[in-house]
């Protein structure tokens, strides 16, 4: 016992950032456990897709969503989230869900609320949609839809 104390004595600064990683990594943990929702990449995503046949909620701003989107996503604005006009949700209730966020900061607020309405598969895009479109994943855009038409 005497030996860590004369360790951390003669590095302060070394025991002072290993107890601060190691306090980080704690929380991290606990934060992850205790977590409504699950960060995924375009490779899970994609077997999410193709295995389980997830849906896609993309919450950007209407401008952004028509200008290039992922086949088959939905669109749902973060307000309607918050006040619970969520109806679309409401029949993929069972199925996992995997949310494209523009800003990641707000995503707890967004998920509880999401927890309370009984959604328990929240799968969150955590490579945005422009690195989507870097892996060659398909995506749409309203020129394209005009085309077609």
């Amino acid at each position: 016992m005497q030996n860590i104390f004369f360790f951390i004595h003669e590095n302060l600064i070394l025991s002072i950032i290993w107890c601060f990683l190691f306090i980080l990594s704690i929380s991290s943990i606990i934060q992850n456990i205790f977590s409504k929702f699950i960060l995924i990449n375009n490779q899970k995503a994609e077997k999410l897709l193709s295995k389980e046949d997830a849906i896609i909620i993309d919450t950007r701003i209407i401008e952004l969503f028509n200008k290039s989107h992922i086949i088959k996503s939905i669109h749902i604005p973060l307000e309607n989230i918050l006040s619970g006009k969520i109806e679309k949700l409401f029949l993929y209730k069972k199925k996992p869900l995997i949310f494209i966020f523009s800003d990641l900061n707000q995503i707890y607020q967004y998920t509880n609320k999401l927890n309370k309405y009984g959604f328990n598969r929240i799968y969150i895009l955590e490579d945005s949609i422009e690195f989507w479109n870097l892996k060659d994943y398909p995506l749409i855009s309203t020129e394209q839809l005009l085309i077609k038409k």
